[in-house]
């Protein structure tokens, strides 16, 4: 599946021409220190593969980024395990040669058959060509050499910006580990396209705070105004729950049959798997 369609609500947040720098170089390294070195380092040293086989483990593939492997594979003419096996490869490389420290200038010296390798993989319909790297922001770039599961929000503005797309996920890297383990609960039960829209759902609250409703006008990804409301340490997810259930029943007439009480449902069991997963010092 392309990147772009992880989320069934992302195409309003993909961002076209020139994306600005949304923070320096040495911002972007304080954070990818702070969270993937050892992470990213650890694919070279065989923490991130399965004993005994040069594949990616399978807690760097994970289902919900299991649907597109076949689909890459296929145009590429390799077989699964051997895609994988090709992309451990290129991050090896990475690890020896500084790509997860300068990511921009490692692509710049992958092949061009590397460079569409790793496009295909990542659902990019673009050549990635030298013009089209100095495009990338630096997540963007390390983005695109690690695999869908593995990819973060490195500069904390709410979307993992991915080669030249920009995308909505839920839960990120920063969502508090408490929250993480409350979605885990709440859809470990669902299909990956019920997933999908699920997380979309979040997506709202991106949207909300960042169009100007006086001036009708919208932030977008890159603009100066752009704003996450999850990048607050402190956000308050259970109170954005119960404020979703609030405006639910505020627009209940208005919605399709069958909307009112699966949201109600959703909201409800998210509040309740919140509560099953809250930290105990936070229950005193």
């Amino acid at each position: 599946m392309p990147i772009e369609q992880i989320s069934s609500t992302s195409s309003y947040l993909l961002a076209n021409g020139e994306r600005k720098e949304t923070s320096g170089k040495e911002g972007f390294l304080s954070m990818l220190r702070q969270f993937n070195a050892e992470n990213a380092q650890g694919y070279a040293e065989g923490k991130g593969r399965t004993s005994g086989s040069p594949n990616l483990s399978v807690n760097w593939w994970p289902e919900r980024f299991e649907t597109g492997t076949e689909y890459s594979a296929k145009k590429l003419g390799l077989s699964v395990d051997d895609m994988k096996a090709k992309f451990a490869n290129i991050i090896e490389r990475a690890e020896a040669e500084g790509g997860f420290s300068d990511p921009k200038t490692f692509l710049k010296s992958l092949s061009s058959e590397d460079r569409d390798f790793l496009r295909i993989v990542q659902g990019h319909a673009d050549p990635v060509s030298d013009k089209a790297l100095e495009a990338f922001t630096e997540e963007a770039a390390l983005n695109f050499i690690l695999p869908p599961g593995a990819q973060g929000d490195w500069d904390g503005d709410g979307l993992y910006q991915i080669g030249r797309a920009d995308t909505f996920r839920f839960p990120s890297n920063h969502t508090p580990q408490h929250v993480k383990d409350a979605w885990e609960d709440l859809t470990k039960d669902m299909s990956n396209g019920e997933k999908m829209l699920a997380e979309g759902r979040f997506l709202i609250s991106v949207l909300s705070v960042n169009i100007d409703s006086g001036k009708t006008q919208v932030n977008w990804p890159g603009d100066e105004g752009w704003s996450n409301p999850y990048s607050n340490p402190a956000y308050d997810y259970r109170e954005h729950a119960l404020g979703r259930l609030e405006w639910n029943e505020h627009i209940k007439g208005q919605l399709p049959e069958g909307q009112y009480q699966r949201d109600k449902e959703f909201w409800t069991n998210f509040i309740e798997a919140l509560d099953r997963h809250q930290p105990s010092e936070q229950l005193a």
